[in-house]
C-alpha cells in the first residue's frame, strides 16, 4: 500500500509540473504553427482570423474553434464546422477547398511582434481567474528550485515567467489549472517541516527525472534537465566542483554590474558569451583557492537574491552598491596590461568608448582578463557580501 500511495503521489506530482510549463513546448512551435493572426481577403472581402494555442480563435471577431491535422484546418464556428486544405508558412496561410471558389491567402500579422505579445508580462497582474501575479510566478519558480535542488538563472527565470504569461493571455484553461494545482502543492508544502519535505523531494526527485529522461528532446524535458544536470554535474573539478548553472550565474551577474554602472541598455549574457565565459572559467578553476572555489559555488543563491531584492531597493542604496562595483567594472573593461585609471561615470548611456569596451569584453582575451581581475576577490566583496540578504532566501 505504501509503495502504491507512493506511485500516486508522484503521478501527481508529474501532472502538476507538466501542466504549468505546458506552454514552453507551444512556443518553441510558434514560429511555424498556425497560430497567431492572420489577414486575408478574397475577392472584395477580407478576413481576419486569431487563432489561439488553446484551440479557440475568432474569424473577423466571431468565436470559433480549430485545430489542423492531415493538411486540413478544420474550423468550427456557430454557423457549422467547415474544412480546408491548408499550406502555411511562417508568414503565409493558405486555405483551398470547401465553400471556396479561389484560394483564400492569408498573411501573418507581424510574427514576431505577435509571439512577443503573447509571453510579454507587461505589468501584473494578468487579466484572468484568477489574475496572475508576480507572487504566483515566484512561488512556481520556487517549487522548481525545491525539487531540482538548484537555483534559476535568469534566463531560465523568464522562460518560466513567459510561459506562465502566455497560459494567462491566451486562456488556455488547463495551463492556468495547472499552475493552480502547482501553487496549492507549493503552500501544503509550506506546512511542512524541513525533514518532511528533504523526504518527500528525495522520494519524488528520480520519478520526475526519469519522466522527463523518457522524451528527452521534449522542450519542457530539455528546460528541467538543462536545469538539473548544470546543477549539479561537475564541469571542473574543486573543492567544491564548478557547475555550469554556477558559470551562467556568474556570467549574468558579472553582465547585471556592468549595465547598472555604465546605465544605458542591459549588457545581457547571451548563449554565446556564456559558453566562452564557461571554457574561460573551466580554465582557470584549479587555480582558485579552495574559498575562492566555495564562494562561486553560492554564486546561484546570491544572484536570485539580488534579482529579488534590487527592485526593492531604493535609489540611494542602489546607488551605493553601483558606486562600490564601479572599480570592478573598470576593471573588467580595462584593456590587456592598462593600469585601473579612472573609474567610469555612473548611470550615464554608453559612450561609443564605452559600446566598444562592451564589445571588447566578450573576447576571449577580454574573458580571461576579467577571471585573472576577479582574484582579487572583487567578487566575493561586492557580491557574496554580507550586505545581501541572500542568506535568508528561502522557497517557502
Amino acid at each position: 500500500m505504501q509503495r502504491k500511495n507512493s506511485r500516486l503521489t508522484i503521478m501527481l506530482l508529474a501532472a502538476l509540473l507538466l501542466g504549468p510549463c505546458a506552454s514552453l513546448r507551444a512556443a518553441a512551435e510558434l514560429a511555424s504553427s498556425l497560430v497567431g493572426d492572420w489577414q486575408g481577403a478574397t475577392g472584395q472581402a477580407g478576413y481576419t482570423l486569431l487563432l489561439n494555442a488553446d484551440g479557440r480563435g475568432s474569424l473577423n471577431g466571431a468565436p470559433i474553434q480549430w485545430r489542423y491535422s492531415g493538411g486540413s484546418l478544420h474550423l468550427k464556428a456557430a454557423k457549422g464546422s467547415f474544412d480546408y486544405r491548408a499550406a502555411f508558412t511562417a508568414t503565409t496561410l493558405t486555405l483551398t477547398g470547401n465553400d471556396l471558389q479561389q484560394p483564400l491567402i492569408f498573411k501573418r500579422v507581424e510574427p514576431a511582434a505577435a509571439v512577443a505579445a503573447a509571453s510579454r508580462p507587461d505589468k501584473f497582474p494578468i487579466p484572468g481567474n484568477p489574475p496572475l501575479t508576480a507572487e504566483m510566478v515566484e512561488k512556481g519558480v520556487r517549487l522548481f528550485e525545491w525539487l531540482l535542488d538548484a537555483r534559476l538563472t535568469e534566463e531560465q527565470y523568464k522562460q518560466f515567467q513567459d510561459s506562465l504569461v502566455r497560459s494567462w493571455k491566451t486562456a488556455n484553461s488547463a495551463e492556468m489549472s495547472g499552475t493552480l494545482g502547482v501553487l496549492q502543492f507549493h503552500a501544503e508544502l509550506g506546512r511542512k517541516t524541513e525533514l518532511e519535505r528533504n523526504a518527500m523531494r528525495e522520494a519524488l526527485l528520480d520519478s520526475y527525472l526519469a519522466l522527463m529522461r523518457e522524451t528527452p528532446t521534449d522542450v519542457l524535458s530539455a528546460w528541467v534537465l538543462e536545469i538539473y544536470y548544470s546543477s549539479h554535474t561537475p564541469i571542473a573539478q574543486g573543492n567544491p566542483p564548478l557547475t555550469r548553472q554556477v558559470a551562467d550565474a556568474y556570467a549574468e551577474v558579472n553582465c547585471f554590474m556592468i549595465s547598472e554602472v555604465l546605465g544605458g541598455e542591459a549588457f545581457r549574457a547571451d548563449k554565446a558569451f556564456k559558453d566562452q565565459l564557461a571554457t574561460a572559467l573551466v580554465a582557470e578553476y584549479s587555480n582558485f583557492s579552495p574559498e575562492q572555489q566555495k564562494g562561486y559555488s553560492r554564486l546561484p543563491l546570491a544572484w536570485a537574491s539580488i534579482r529579488m531584492t534590487w527592485s526593492g531597493l531604493g535609489e540611494s542604496e542602489r546607488a551605493t552598491y553601483r558606486q562600490q562595483w564601479s572599480p570592478g567594472v573598470q576593471a573588467m573593461l580595462a584593456p590587456q596590461g592598462s593600469g585601473e585609471g579612472a573609474a567610469p561615470t555612473v548611470r550615464q548611456g554608453p559612450s561609443d568608448a564605452k559600446r566598444a569596451a562592451l564589445q571588447k569584453f566578450r573576447t576571449q582575451t577580454q574573458i580571461r582578463q576579467m577571471l585573472s581581475n576577479m582574484n582579487q576577490d572583487f567578487i566575493h566583496r561586492h557580491v557574496l557580501s554580507p550586505g545581501w540578504t541572500y542568506t535568508k532566501y528561502s522557497i517557502w
